[in-house]
């Protein structure tokens, strides 16, 4: 089978650095034959991105964790086959802010706190649980 490598990130700009008004976006870097890396937009709007894994615990019960215990960079193979469940959130602002829009104090994004800013974008929590194949 042929590797397919996909990073996902949160990037501060949705199409140049230096556009105003600057909106998040969400984007997907790949790895192509050639060994360069090249980068695409998956969607605008996003400013935060948060995962956990899901592992089976001694007692057959699901435990979520942020990384993979021991080094997060050098996970053994056996850790990686435990997992068998993501979750995932975003948060998602809009494009332009609303005069008379307030944002909650903070916004939940698993075990992550995000500060809400109170500058009339109008924000929203995504989140989803995927069940993997491993």
């Amino acid at each position: 089978f042929a590797l397919q490598i996909h990073v996902y990130h949160v990037r501060p700009y949705t199409r140049s650095p230096d556009e105003s008004p600057r909106i998040p976006a969400l984007v997907r870097s790949s790895l192509h034959s050639d060994g360069t890396m090249r980068v695409e937009r998956v969607t605008g709007g996003i400013e935060q991105l948060q995962v956990r894994y899901g592992r089976l615990a001694p007692d057959a019960q699901t435990q979520y964790v942020d990384t993979i215990e021991g080094e997060s960079s050098t996970p053994t193979p056996t850790q990686w086959d435990d997992v068998h469940a993501m979750q995932i959130w975003l948060l998602a602002r809009s494009s332009t802010p609303d005069g008379g829009n307030s944002s909650p104090a903070s916004y939940r994004l698993g075990d992550q706190t995000v500060a809400g800013l109170n500058d009339g974008y109008q924000r929203h929590v995504f989140s989803s649980v995927v069940q993997m194949r491993n």
